[in-house]
């Protein structure tokens, strides 16, 4: 019974494989290309664009390539192996349609490429004897690809640069002799060992000339920096050495000496040090040296399982996409299945080159054939293995698919020379030793590093995949902003405040009333997002508005989700614009709500900035000292000093302490008499005095509290934690105690609050004696136009009874305004002074009652009366009670 070997030997048979092995990777490049051109179409939402066409240039002559090739060697050899041949322009076929969806540009030059690569397969296969003279004039060769090597070093001789490079540049053709130095140090090698078999090879002395030569090679590549090369001629040596001596002890050796000279050049080699940091631990520095490893890991994580599709994910987002991380972009595209399809073709062709190899006719052709797939396949894995860092990354290309006419021209050589080998089979006693060897150490180390790969690329596809793609710097959902319409934002009345514009594909943010950007933010491709931008983006997004079967369908077949739904605020853009204009000439914030409900309906950040301008203005703004970026309604932090007297007078109706003592001595805090805002001590009342922003009634009720009574007051009305928002505020801190009376009772003792936290507070005078839950985002529209509320937060606490939070409203009355209100300042560094109005509606309004609070950054006591009682009089005239 014939082996299975002889059977695929047969004329026959390899006629039978080859057609059919043509016919399914011509359906594959066809069908990938056909979803370049859908893919354009979709995105660009057009059929008129010449883009779209542009790759079927590459296909088509990949097509002729591939058939007059095929054709060729069937003819010539026709017991060539049946897969090799096939294997090799598949992966040249993908690794060129994906660099022409990289750059059409590229493209180009890569598909002539292919063709000079597909003349030298024909060459090959029509002059068999080159084998003969890859042996004969070896020497000659090895000598010639070092010395070009060599004048690469020389700066302006062969290239235009005034540094050594790693291409020579003539009359703009550009070459780099280090990857035809890899397939002729393993014709050298092969040639050597060859004619040196019968000796002793084991000894010290036969491996001499061949050791200066690796020397040399390596010293030429060092002093271009060029690590990766050097790893790969590192390991192309050790394995050919092994392979024609069979020694284990020259792998050990050879093993502890890497290790050695990895460590000594991380000491002595920055370059080293830094990538070899950046592969340890990338987080350390996303934005400098670990970033194209970063970008490529959240690359990988976009693709998920099964990919973007062709031409639908953003590769181009990782640096060097086309070359050093097409492995990463065809991940993207066509997922982990993908990645792991790639590397099962590199590792089947290595594999086919390697029973090549154990049975070729001569020693020569043997040690050529394992040791130019053991090239293609440790390079192949050192490249992936750094793109999914597995490995530390070394800058090499991927054999095949990455861009670059040396790489893919040379690939192809050594690819045409194993498959002329393989028709040149032959039984031999000596093959035995090849493929022990090759069993005991190559193919294993090859297959433990290849299932690693194949392990690991989970890892980002699907375990880190959430956590990846929320990072801030992914801009791949800013770039899913050009082709799909994101939601508005509208206030309670549907008016827009933040929306779009633009045709498909350069769809922008309009930010229709930029005063409010403080709060709702932007989505720019170049700074990100803020506010209630990202907060609500999966809203915007319309994550939250359509069937999960929906988002998966759309994210399938066009890598995206559906278009975006609108989220309603319950901001009042004429509330808004009223507070805007009154605050247009401080610094400072107001925060406007519902005192029933917390619903938000102005908030107000001076001074603002429009989103508009960001790539105009933005270092500006990070460097202006008024801090336009800042939030001052959220976060920005002051200490309320005199304005808590309501809320001090309310607790003292609450606890019924009698007869408030108030201090004869003037309140002295860090040097500075605390007066009051607007009136004197000598006011008719101490409830006038306390809406005047006088510091001693508050003195006298924060000692009927206590330190305790104090804090705990403090506690229930929220000044020691954030408020569940839906944006985040400062951190605060809890001191667990209040060590000074008379500091915290007027509102300097390690307190400082947020403009929205002070509104909240004095919303309990008007509610009832309730803190609401503050709110902002109160519906979402769905994918049928009906709109769904946001689920509410919990309702808010109780720290006053209904009739002392009455009284106190009532006592602290504006003139002709059903309304409250009251001033207050406070110190907020040695020599600032900030400036403080609460107020809100009182008994004597029917309508929705309001509360407000207002900072300003100075010592304006006069215009913050002013504005705080403009402001109820235009709600309260503008309401009617309604």
């Amino acid at each position: 019974m014939e082996n299975l070997s002889t059977v695929q030997r047969q004329p026959g048979y390899i006629l039978f494989i080859q057609r059919r092995l043509r016919v399914l990777a011509t359906l594959f490049l066809f069908l990938y290309a056909t979803a370049l051109t859908i893919a354009y179409f979709i995105k660009n939402d057009t059929l008129s664009s010449s883009y779209a066409w542009q790759h079927l240039v590459g296909f088509t002559a990949w097509l002729i390539s591939y058939y007059v090739v095929s054709w060729r060697a069937l003819k010539n050899t026709p017991e060539q192996d049946p897969y090799l041949l096939h294997l090799i322009f598949l992966s040249c076929g993908w690794g060129m349609m994906m660099i022409w969806r990289l750059s059409p540009a590229l493209g180009l030059k890569q598909t002539i490429w292919l063709i000079i690569g597909s003349l030298v397969f024909l060459f090959i296969f029509s002059f068999p004897r080159v084998l003969t003279y890859l042996k004969q004039y070896t020497y000659l060769m090895l000598t010639a690809v070092l010395l070009l090597t060599g004048l690469t070093l020389i700066p302006g001789l062969m290239n235009s640069s005034s540094q050594p490079a790693l291409w020579i540049n003539i009359r703009g053709i550009t070459f780099q002799p280090s990857e035809p130095l890899k397939l002729i140090f393993i014709v050298y090698l092969s040639a050597y060992f060859s004619d040196r078999h019968q000796l002793k090879i084991n000894k010290l002395a036969i491996l001499i000339p061949t050791f200066a030569v690796a020397i040399l090679a390596f010293l030429i590549l060092l002093a271009q920096k060029d690590l990766g090369t050097t790893t790969i001629l590192v390991l192309i040596y050790v394995s050919m050495v092994f392979l024609a001596t069979g020694n284990k002890k020259w792998l050990l050796g050879s093993a502890l000496l890497f290790i050695a000279a990895a460590i000594a050049g991380y000491f002595l080699f920055d370059v080293i040090r830094l990538r070899f940091e950046a592969w340890i631990n990338p987080w350390l520095d996303p934005e400098g040296r670990s970033y194209q490893i970063i970008q490529a890991m959240i690359s990988q994580a976009a693709g998920g399982m099964i990919g973007a599709g062709p031409g639908m994910g953003s590769p181009n987002l990782v640096p060097v996409a086309s070359s050093d991380f097409i492995y990463t972009a065809i991940t993207e595209e066509s997922g982990l299945i993908g990645a792991a399809a790639v590397i099962m073709l590199i590792m089947l062709t290595a594999f086919r080159g390697f029973t090549t190899a154990i049975q070729s006719s001569s020693r020569f052709l043997s040690l050529l054939a394992m040791g130019i797939s053991t090239w293609i396949a440790a390079q192949s894995l050192l490249i992936i293995g750094g793109n999914i860092r597995l490995l530390p990354l070394t800058g090499v290309t991927l054999p095949f698919f990455s861009y670059g006419g040396s790489s893919l021209v040379t690939s192809m050589l050594a690819g045409a020379i194993v498959t002329l080998i393989s028709g040149q089979s032959e039984s031999a006693t000596w093959q035995r030793h090849y493929k022990s060897r090759l069993q005991n150490f190559i193919l294993p180390s090859l297959l433990i590093i290849s299932i690693a790969a194949l392990l690991f690329l989970p890892v980002w596809s699907f375990f880190q995949k959430d956590k990846l793609l929320s990072r801030s710097d992914n801009i791949r959902r800013a770039i899913d902003d050009f082709y799909i319409p994101r939601g508005n934002l509208v206030d309670k009345n549907g008016d827009i405040i933040n929306g779009n514009a633009g045709p498909v594909g350069e769809y922008f943010r309009v930010y229709q009333y930029p005063p409010l950007a403080a709060t709702t933010g932007y989505s720019n491709i170049n700074y990100g997002q803020s506010g209630l931008e990202y907060v609500l983006d999966p809203y915007l997004r319309g994550l939250r508005s359509y069937p999960d079967i929906s988002i998966w369908w759309s994210n399938l077949l066009l890598s995206h989700p559906p278009p975006g739904r609108d989220v309603r605020l319950s901001i009042d853009l004429g509330i808004q614009q009223i507070i805007d204009t009154l605050m247009a000439n401080h610094t400072g914030a107001a925060v406007t709500l519902n005192a029933h409900t917390g619903e938000i309906l102005a908030i107000t950040s001076t001074p603002w900035y429009d989103p508009a301008y960001l790539e105009n203005e933005w270092e500006k703004l990070i460097s202006d000292e008024n801090t336009p970026l800042l939030n001052r309604a959220l976060n920005g932090s002051y200490p309320p000093g005199t304005v808590l007297g309501p809320l001090l007078l309310a607790k003292s109706f609450e606890d019924n302490p009698g007869t408030l003592q108030i201090p004869e001595a003037a309140i002295i805090y860090k040097g500075h008499t605390i007066q009051c805002s607007l009136l004197t001590e000598s006011a008719d009342s101490y409830w006038r005095q306390i809406q005047n922003g006088c510091p001693r009634p508050m003195v006298g009720i924060g000692r009927s509290l206590g330190r305790k009574g104090l804090y705990e007051f403090f506690s229930a009305l929220g000044f020691y934690a954030q408020p569940e928002f839906t944006l985040p505020g400062p951190p605060l801190n809890d001191p667990g105690k209040v060590d000074n009376i008379k500091a915290a009772s007027i509102g300097q003792e390690n307190l400082n609050l947020t403009p929205l936290q002070m509104a909240l507070a004095a919303a309990a005078i008007n509610s009832g004696g309730i803190i609401p839950q503050p709110n902002i985002a109160t519906s979402f529209q769905l994918a049928d136009d009906t709109w769904e509320l946001i689920p509410p937060r919990p309702k808010g606490q109780a720290v006053f009874s209904k009739q002392s939070s009455g009284e106190v409203s009532n006592l602290l009355a504006l003139d002709g305004i059903p309304a409250w209100g009251a001033i207050g300042r406070a110190l907020s560094s040695d020599t600032a002074i900030v400036t403080w109005f609460i107020g809100g509606t009182n008994k004597g309004w029917s309508g929705v009652p309001i509360t407000i609070a207002i900072v300003i950054e100075d010592d304006a006591s006069e215009s913050a009366w002013q504005i705080g009682n403009e402001i109820l009089y235009i709600i309260t005239s503008l309401s009617g009670g309604d």
